[in-house]
């Protein structure tokens, strides 16, 4: 076995372990975790009573976060980041499906490659705030759909249930995923963002921006906190 690719696996595998809390787009981005932990401890000292300290001991028990459970949350993160390395050249990307699908609007309505359609005369902020709307409305809308068919069909609800075994909670139990389910958000988020870019190119042109917050898209950085 070659051992260059084996080093650049490796690599590749521990930068997107530590790319989920170092990165805003991602849902455990350590500025979220804090903030949760702020919020959580305010509920705890100001509802329940507790001290700062105790509510401190409580949210950072080795017996929450080191439990059996949370233990094979970590074990899945681990395994499904490296499945989705693996795949990741054979799935769909968003910047595939949207060169391809601009290229078929712009052949479909025989306009020069480009131009913008009269909607280009809206300001570049205006643009950058109603793709970056968009995009979050509807990506949200298709995440909350799928994961409503993960209850509602059998044969995706044997995936998903996974996720539903967990038996002590906490932010990384998000990542309790089958890596089946994996492959199939990433190839909706596929089809969502290149769907959207695609169309938002083709309306607007070079004008089209996301506009992000610690390169996440700023409704969701929002949303997240």
């Amino acid at each position: 076995m070659d051992m260059a690719w084996v080093n650049e696996f490796a690599s590749q595998w521990f930068e997107q372990i530590i790319g989920l809390v170092s990165q805003g787009s991602k849902r455990v981005f350590v500025a979220y975790l804090v903030a949760a932990l702020v919020i959580a401890c305010v509920w705890l000292v100001w509802r329940r009573g507790l001290s700062l300290a105790t509510a401190i001991k409580l949210l950072l028990s080795p017996r929450l976060w080191w439990s059996r459970s949370s233990r094979a949350d970590y074990q899945l993160l681990v395994v499904n980041q490296a499945v989705m390395l693996v795949l990741r050249p054979l799935i769909l990307s968003k910047l595939t499906l949207a060169t391809v699908l601009f290229y078929g609007l712009n052949d479909l309505f025989i306009r020069p490659l480009g131009s913008s359609s009269s909607l280009g005369d809206l300001s570049a902020s205006t643009i950058a705030v109603l793709f970056t709307l968009t995009l979050f409305v509807v990506d949200d809308a298709s995440r909350y759909y799928l994961h409503r068919l993960m209850h509602r069909w059998p044969v995706l609800w044997a995936f998903h249930r996974v996720h539903h075994t967990a038996q002590t909670l906490t932010p990384f139990t998000v990542l309790r995923t089958h890596p089946v389910e994996g492959v199939l958000f990433g190839l909706r988020s596929a089809l969502v963002q290149g769907t959207l870019i695609a169309i938002f190119v083709f309306l607007f042109a070079d004008k089209v921006s996301l506009v992000t917050v610690l390169g996440a898209n700023v409704f969701t950085a929002i949303f997240n906190v």
